[in-house]
């Protein structure tokens, strides 16, 4: 993470993230990781704080939240002037609406980082016929540039891109399905829930031909995937070669803190950062 922060402040306007503002307020659930990725990395900077992993349970411990949030605004203020979307003139920052509109920079050129939590977007942005077949982008031949006529000119990646994890970690968790309380169609919605969650389901998502490509989280030691044959099947998926490998993906796994956490540096972030 710290190299990462270097790198930002050695290559002006060439990063930015979405406005990590409340749910409420509008703010983006990737824009928003990105600070808690900050947070992780000064917690366990503090001397108070020690480390993210200890920060459990469904209230927020105070006492070690208020350095490691103090430390985190600091860092993402200082950064402010190195990200896309920095007034130089009027020292007044614009962040980017949501994750599509960050795409739309690193697509352009514009930036040259970027930052996702599905590992498949790399290959489903760069596409080619080697998708299964499914033209997503097609590229010059140089791999730079979109060929006239492309069905996703505008969402086209270079085929230079290169996903990677960092090497103090980062960020996971995985989709999950909620039903109301007060839903009017609860046997429906289990119905759908279990399809979602079905191997076929997940199949479907994980297939980067039929869905993008998104890493799925299920036990391939469960009875349905080992005596079903899921497992091997799953195991005949080619990731696109821009995208990390699963055994680098659960090396670098940290897990998601209680959502009052999130909740909370989200709300700082508004108050410090983006309305300092």
């Amino acid at each position: 993470m710290d190299a990462m922060i270097t790198w930002i402040k050695a290559n002006p306007g060439k990063f930015s993230y979405a406005g990590a503002y409340p749910t409420a307020d509008g703010g983006d659930f990737t824009g928003a990781v990105f600070t808690r990725m900050v947070f992780y990395n000064q917690c366990d900077k503090d001397a108070v704080c020690k480390s993210w992993k200890d920060l459990e349970g469904s209230v927020v411990d105070e006492k070690k939240y208020a350095p490691a949030w103090a430390a985190t605004a600091k860092v993402l203020n200082e950064l402010e002037p190195f990200l896309s979307g920095y007034n130089a003139d009027t020292k007044t920052m614009v962040y980017p609406k949501n994750l599509a509109a960050v795409d739309a920079l690193f697509g352009a050129g514009t930036t040259l980082l970027n930052f996702d939590y599905s590992p498949g977007k790399t290959g489903a942005k760069i596409g080619s016929e080697t998708n299964g077949g499914k033209a997503v982008c097609k590229l010059s031949a140089d791999g730079n540039s979109a060929v006239a006529g492309s069905t996703c000119i505008k969402d086209c990646w270079s085929g230079t891109v290169k996903g990677y994890v960092l090497d103090s970690g980062t960020i996971s968790n995985t989709n999950f399905v909620a039903i109301p309380i007060n839903s009017g169609s609860k046997e429906a919605a289990m119905v759908a829930g279990n399809v979602i969650a079905s191997a076929e389901g997940q199949f479907t998502r994980a297939d980067t031909t039929t869905g993008w490509g998104a890493l799925q989280a299920f036990d391939p030691a469960a009875d349905n995937f080992a005596n079903g044959g899921w497992d091997t099947v799953f195991n005949s998926l080619e990731a696109h070669a821009s995208a990390p490998t699963v055994q680098a993906l659960a090396k670098s796994r940290m897990a998601e803190l209680n959502s009052v956490y999130k909740d909370r540096i989200q709300a700082d972030w508004k108050k410090d950062v983006d309305g300092k």
